[in-house]
């Protein structure tokens, strides 16, 4: 566990230099902290705190490529402690509406499979519309995989989104969805499809924010640990993020 924190905080950090360097070429990063990592409302980190680092290029024509690093822990036998994501997209702005396309893949690199076990890491195409009308942006979010997380087959996630922005450093937002696993969709006691929502306030100063949600799914203790691995990681709870932007500049 040590170790993971550590190379986590390590790539972060590399991140950070690398920002820092090349800030006239695109290059930007993120460190982060939050009190639970969740991902579509499900902790991935047995509801710890979790060090975050990103860093995102951003070319001409809207491209984009971003790599991110998590610490995870889903109590596995393997004792998988961290989450590498690579991203690549591309952003197009018509009419006003901003529509970005996305590619993901999420690798588990000290996953080790043994005796056949199925594999964590996943591909996943995701594409994002929103529009701003005064403080207002309604946001939709589509994303598939072939083959989601630990081999459970095709899912699909839809979510709406909707944020005000107060001012240039307070703004509230909220988001629902709907996530569907082939493997779970549909079977007695499963709860799935299911449907994850947060709401929350996020304010920023310079190169900080702070975001402060409260997230819940449907799904029960029961059905989160048939599901999911763990009975309490789908839990409603208050989640607290604090980040900083590397080469942020007022």
């Amino acid at each position: 566990m040590k170790s993971a924190r550590f190379c986590v905080l390590a790539l972060a950090f590399t991140f950070a230099a690398q920002a820092r360097a090349d800030e006239n070429t695109g290059l930007s990063g993120t460190l982060t902290l939050t009190s639970d990592y969740r991902i579509r409302g499900v902790s991935q980190n047995n509801r710890e705190l979790t060090p975050e680092g990103e860093i995102d290029w951003n070319g001409e024509n809207g491209w984009s490529l971003a790599a991110r690093a998590f610490k995870v822990n889903f109590e596995d036998h393997q004792h998988t402690s961290l989450e590498l994501d690579f991203l690549a997209g591309r952003q197009f702005v018509l009419d006003g509406t901003t529509l970005l396309v996305q590619a993901t893949y999420y690798a588990y690199p000290n996953h080790s499979r043994a005796g056949g076990a199925p594999r964590y890491s996943l591909f996943e195409v995701a594409g994002t519309a929103s529009r701003t009308w005064g403080p207002w942006t309604p946001s939709v979010f589509v994303a598939w995989s072939p083959d989601y997380f630990g081999e459970t087959g095709n899912a699909e996630y839809v979510a709406l989104g909707l944020a005000y922005q107060f001012n240039d450093w307070l703004s509230v937002s909220a988001d629902a969805g709907e996530q569907w696993i082939a493997q779970f969709d549909g079977a007695p006691r499963s709860g799935f499809p299911y449907t994850n929502w947060d709401f929350g306030l996020t304010a920023t100063r310079h190169a900080f924010s702070l975001d402060v949600r409260y997230a819940a799914t449907s799904l029960s203790q029961d059905q989160c640990l048939r599901t999911q691995g763990g009975s309490h990681w789908c839990e409603a709870d208050v989640i607290a993020t604090l980040s900083y932007a590397i080469g942020h500049s007022d």
